[in-house]
């Protein structure tokens, strides 16, 4: 239900006249400061650039092909050991290594963050030892794990697990512990068994997390896999690309990164695309499609949570975005809203009416045309939502601004709203103009009428 604080117009319910057409005069683009939606592929247009930039500069003579081959010499290159089957074998060996390790580490990585993280044992037991272990470069275990190992396939493999381990784990781990208190709560008042209680919260709420750990592990291991190729590897793209250092052959050094880079951008856009479908549900874009949205030149938003920042005090929450002189127009809303002499408190030390109230005072000190507010008085209590109200029309009446509130509360509608349109489907189906004098009381007989109007509009069985 949407209520409009406007001049006061005849009463009764009326089905809107859907050739109703918004004005148009007046109005601006809504200057959004987000980032705008991704163009597809638009993130090879780096990628294309740096090419053109290579092969002119290669073309033109700029660039020795000692020390960096042209474009055309790299795919030749890879042509000829594609068909001699040279690229594949190497590229058969690095994704054995790779996935191998990676694996290994995934799962004993998941373990140890699952264990840590849902008993205060493990805890005790593992965390501390992997906080060490991330401090230590895990190529710096290089040298220990040859006297351990040798310098065969386990020795590769091993370095590589190590490292997916620690990555997996603190993203895991972190997201375990990062569970909101409330969530928590909500879990004890519910009476779920710990294993209920772990299986749908505390494991779905960590998916984030793992799949973030899950992405940068891919990227470390085939980090990592170029490093351990070159020692006593028969056979890779790292022992490739050496052996191609040490005949000067750029072009091939060239071929074997090219195949690094591609198996490192589908393993990430794989992974991308599992999230995706794995994290379905708890987060989305919301797209408007059409024309531009547009809104008078000033406005403000009152939110359904006051949306205050914690690290700024009030005044300062007040007049942000505001120049200096923002500040006493900032210290007088405070006194109209009835919070003088509490500027430079901090937001948690007001009460939820008291920070709805720093809200409107923050909404209204721009001196909007159109004030915007999206359920502000949902989350209080119903003596504090009464006393909202009176002060909203008092600030209203001081302000002139136009507002378009949203509400589900009939009667809350009716004590503020000039104007009340409901919506079904996404459609305004009911258009009601409200002409009683304020204060509005729902004891009044013209009150009686509208509510029953409307709660006959949208459905509500009732006895008046």
């Amino acid at each position: 239900m949407t209520s409009t604080l406007t001049r006061p117009v005849e009463v009764g319910a009326r089905p809107l006249d859907p050739t109703d057409q918004p004005p148009t005069e007046g109005i601006r683009p809504l200057r959004r400061l987000g980032l705008r939606k991704a163009v597809p592929f638009s993130r090879m247009t780096g990628v294309v650039l740096l090419l053109v930039v290579w092969a002119i500069g290669s073309g033109a003579g700029w660039i020795d092909d000692r020390k960096l081959s042209a474009p055309w010499t790299v795919v030749t290159s890879a042509v000829e050991l594609v068909a001699e089957g040279t690229l594949q074998q190497h590229i058969l060996a690095s994704l054995s290594r790779a996935v191998l390790g990676f694996v290994i580490g995934c799962v004993i990585g998941t373990a140890l963050a699952l264990a840590s993280g849902l008993t205060r044992t493990g805890e005790a037991l593992i965390d501390g030892p992997v906080q060490f272990k991330r401090a230590i470069p895990t190529l710096g275990l290089i040298p220990l794990l040859i006297l351990w190992l040798g310098i065969g396939e386990t020795f590769k493999i091993t370095v590589i697990a190590l490292g997916t381990v620690v990555t997996i784990y603190i993203q895991t781990h972190n997201a375990l512990a990062a569970l909101e208190q409330r969530y928590v709560e909500l879990a004890e008042v519910l009476a779920l068994t710990r294993a209920q209680f772990v299986w749908k919260e505390v494991l779905r709420g960590a998916l984030p997390g793992f799949f973030l750990g899950l992405r940068l592990a891919v990227t470390g291991a085939w980090l990592t896999l170029i490093v351990v190729e070159s020692i006593n590897a028969v056979s890779g793209l790292g022992k490739m690309m050496f052996n191609a250092q040490n005949y000067g052959q750029p072009d091939v050094i060239l071929v074997g990164l090219l195949v690094y880079g591609i198996f490192g951008l589908a393993s990430d856009a794989g992974l991308r695309l599992v999230e995706r479908r794995a994290l379905a549900g708890l987060d989305y874009d919301v797209e408007i499609r059409g024309s531009a949205l547009a809104v008078p030149e000033k406005v403000s938003v009152a939110f359904q949570d006051s949306r205050l920042l914690p690290w700024l005090r009030v005044l300062d929450n007040v007049t942000l975005g505001l120049d200096r002189q923002g500040r006493s127009r900032g210290s007088e809303m405070l006194a109209e809203v009835g919070l003088a002499g509490r500027e430079d408190a901090w937001p948690l030390e007001l009460s939820g009416g008291e920070q709805q109230r720093v809200a409107l005072a923050r909404a209204l000190v721009r001196e909007p045309q159109l004030l915007l507010a999206d359920e502000p008085f949902g989350a209080l209590d119903a003596l504090t939502r009464i006393r909202m109200h009176g002060l909203l029309d008092d600030l209203v009446r001081a302000h002139r601004p136009t507002v378009l509130l949203v509400t589900h509360d009939v009667d809350e509608a009716i004590v503020l709203a000039d104007r009340i349109v409901v919506l079904d489907e996404g459609r305004l189906a009911v258009d009601c103009h409200v002409d009683l004098d304020k204060p509005r009381y729902i004891t009044d007989p013209g009150f009686r009428d509208i509510r029953e109007d409307l709660l006959t509009a949208l459905g509500v069985i009732t006895q008046l």
